[in-house]
């Protein structure tokens, strides 16, 4: 415990595991097919969890009656007496951002997550040199925790927003590592992005190394049958798009320390473009999107490329799947893996599009759709699960629910008339001062001796006289005039609701 009134620490002791982890202990290997050093992944010793204390379980409670009034002034005003509470901070700052007060909201963000760091333990951030995985894991499901990844996931959309990519990354592999098997911040969509976004080789490594290692996988399992459905990482369309560019990026780095003479030529006939063949073969309407996001002519003809040659081929294959998924469509998990996949490409699509403009990028996607044209006539072979080539992978239905417009790299903001937040209360909300008086006790130990009514559900605040009870600590505060006889001002200013204009408040 660090602090009285957020009290948060974190604890190793014993957790129950959830799924899917703790198939290992049950003696399923559905999870990892004979590979031990999975099964760290399901020891309850590596599981962490945020303890909250008294105090700040009932700070949390009258967080939620201020929640439930919507008055965002009597959340700045909450903040300023309670500047560690988590769960109003973060709910701040989201409308500071909206309201187009960033730095504010940034300062309020960046406290949220100090408060997380003073109160985990030192090995919580260490990791294993042993080992593929960290040695710490946070179950997000539950409520303690959750505060922590929303603060993180914001950091993340923030920080892209301001164009500081790689931060996004770091914090999105430290996300995943967190839960990597059920991804609770869905930082999959967007966390290929982030690595190929940074123009770096060792980010590109990153790419290549996590799909290859097949240590990440995508688990799904439907709410009233509770049948396990599981799919590798490749299988998603953004992953299987990314792994192919990672893999040419690499090619023509090392084909140009080789000086060869024609590096894309070299690259083409390297493990990238089959790998471009099999996600174009997967998800084949990608390629057509990304051509007219980057506006290229798909009408026009040349000796480098021929596009009307092979688009329709790629239109072919679309309509197989939609047919194949129209045939499917009385289950309910092939409904939800097909809005899952059209989800992940407009994402996908929106975001990484400026990646696939460059000229020979444009050249080596057209090789591979040419080379697909020409094999049409071939039976495209099952996959190794039995599944129909046009089916997607159930597993996907897991992304069903993604909202795109978190993906996007702006934030909606209100117009500047419509700021309801008082300048002054927010003010009070970005001080911290440990003098400042809790008014909030008073209405808390109301509420417990039966005092009857709800203070905060009159629909806000009432700062006037004659309302005491419409607001925190019942009476308001009263600016005692300093020209008034002494002796009056001396037992006036004895009342803990009145205070002298232009006299700081005594330390304590």
């Amino acid at each position: 415990s660090y602090d009285a009134d957020s009290s948060s620490t974190s604890t190793t002791s014993p957790l129950v595991v959830p799924w899917p982890y703790s198939t290992h202990n049950s003696g399923n290997n559905d999870l990892a097919d004979n590979d031990d050093e999975l099964k760290v992944l399901s020891e309850p010793q590596r599981w962490y969890t945020f303890l909250y204390s008294q105090e700040h379980q009932q700070d949390c409670q009258d967080y939620l009656h201020i929640q439930q009034t919507g008055d965002v002034n009597a959340l700045a005003l909450f903040v300023a007496h309670h500047p560690y509470v988590t769960e109003a901070l973060l709910q701040l700052c989201a409308v500071l951002y909206q309201t187009n007060q960033s730095q504010q909201g940034l300062a309020l963000l960046r406290r949220c997550l100090w408060i997380y760091e003073c109160a985990s333990l030192s090995g919580f951030q260490g990791t294993s040199a042993t080992s593929n995985y960290s040695d710490h894991f946070m179950d997000y499901e539950r409520s303690e925790n959750e505060v922590y990844f929303k603060a993180l996931i914001q950091l993340v959309h923030v920080s892209s927003i301001a164009g500081c990519i790689r931060t996004s990354l770091a914090i999105s592999k430290y996300l995943l590592s967190l839960d990597p098997l059920r991804d609770p911040m869905n930082v999959l969509p967007i966390l290929d992005h982030f690595a190929l976004a940074s123009m770096s080789t060792i980010q590109d490594q990153f790419v290549v190394d996590l799909v290859s290692s097949q240590r990440i996988s995508i688990n799904y399992c439907e709410p009233i049958s509770e049948v396990h459905h599981k799919c590798t990482l490749i299988d998603l369309p953004n992953w299987a798009y990314s792994y192919a560019l990672a893999l040419y990026r690499l090619q023509l780095e090392e084909n140009e320390e080789q000086q060869d003479d024609d590096p894309v030529a070299s690259a083409n006939s390297e493990e990238a473009l089959e790998a471009l063949k099999k996600a174009i073969e997967k998800y084949p309407e990608v390629v057509e999107k990304l051509l007219e996001k980057n506006k290229i002519n798909l009408t026009g003809r040349s000796f480098q490329t021929d596009w009307p040659s092979v688009l329709p081929c790629l239109r072919h294959r679309c309509q197989q799947k939609r047919l194949y998924s129209a045939s499917a469509a009385s289950e309910e998990s092939s409904k939800s893996s097909t809005k899952a996949c059209q989800l992940m490409v407009e994402i996908f699509v929106h975001r990484n599009h400026k990646l696939w403009s460059g000229d020979h990028v444009v050249k080596w996607l057209y090789n591979a759709c040419a080379d697909l044209s020409n094999n049409e006539g071939k039976e495209i072979p099952e996959d190794g699960r039995g599944d129909s080539p046009y089916q997607r992978p159930l597993a996907l239905a897991r992304y069903s629910t993604i909202d795109p417009e978190k993906y996007q790299d702006r934030i909606q903001r209100l117009p500047d008339e419509a700021n309801p937040l008082d300048p002054v209360l927010l003010g009070q909300a970005m001080a911290i001062d440990p003098n400042r008086r809790r008014l909030l006790r008073h209405q808390r130990n109301q509420q417990q001796q039966g005092g009857g009514q709800d203070l905060l559900g009159q629909g806000g605040l009432a700062f006037g006289p004659g309302q005491q009870q419409a607001m925190f600590g019942g009476q308001p505060l009263q600016n005692l005039d300093p020209d008034s006889p002494l002796v009056e001002l001396f037992w006036r200013s004895l009342m803990p609701w009145n205070h002298v204009d232009g006299v700081p408040p005594p330390a304590r």
